[in-house]
């Protein structure tokens, strides 16, 4: 695989200290391991390669890999989510909490100055947090099977539309211009800045992008409305 090539992988991954499964995109296995989410589509995921969309140790390990090729990638804990550091568990004052109106106790998770951390304990006004990522430390493994490589343009443009708006979008391609076209659907902004910058970076052709919403009332809610106006 080359930068610029999307991998549509399937992985699941686990902690190797407890064997517990963190993450997966199967969702028989987030079952098994008490991690599902029915918020999540599980299903294979479309990862750019050189977008640095999955960790660096295990993007170069998934570059060596084909189509329909399945591995079990072990991640030593300095090349996965790095070594704990005493440097990240912080002391903090109360004040810190009440201005963010977080009632802070044991075990809860907290986001900090753009850093997400546990609260470890609280005594006398005074927080200790752990920031260090929760798999920090951990040796972890991916099992992963590439399902397929994108290499052509139309391909990769159809996959991303549809990693971050699904299969109701619709894409419209003109030289060196773009359009989404969501018919019936309000996509949130971060998804549609996220494709933005993923749709830049990796076709340098593409000059312009747009975004067309279409939302049209249907006639039984027009007769409705109608309805309710010539009540009044």
């Amino acid at each position: 695989m080359e930068k610029g090539d999307i991998a549509v992988i399937d992985y699941t991954a686990t902690n190797k200290s407890s064997e517990k499964i963190f993450d997966s995109t199967i969702k028989e296995n987030a079952v098994k391991a008490g991690i599902f989410d029915e918020k999540i589509n599980y299903a294979p995921v479309s990862i750019t390669i050189g977008n640095n969309e999955l960790l660096k140790s295990l993007e170069e390990e998934i570059t060596k890999m084909k189509a329909g090729e399945e591995k079990k990638i072990l991640l030593k804990a300095a090349k996965a989510f790095g070594e704990r550091s005493a440097e990240l568990i912080k002391v903090m004052p109360m004040k810190e909490f009440i201005a963010r109106d977080i009632r802070p106790v044991p075990g809860l998770i907290v986001e900090l100055n753009d850093m997400r951390g546990k609260i470890q304990s609280v005594s006398g006004g005074r927080i200790r947090v752990d920031f260090n990522h929760e798999l920090a430390g951990k040796d972890v493994e991916y099992e992963v099977k590439i399902e397929k490589i994108l290499t052509e343009k139309k391909d990769k443009l159809i996959a991303l539309k549809e990693k971050f708006f699904g299969e109701k979008a619709k894409l419209k391609e003109e030289k060196d211009k773009i359009e989404v076209l969501f018919d019936g659907i309000v996509p949130e902004p971060r998804s549609k800045a996220a494709f933005a910058e993923t749709i830049f970076k990796s076709f340098k052709e593409i000059k312009k992008l747009s975004f067309t919403e279409e939302i049209e009332q249907s006639k039984e809610k027009t007769n409705e409305a109608v309805k309710k106006h010539a009540e009044k």
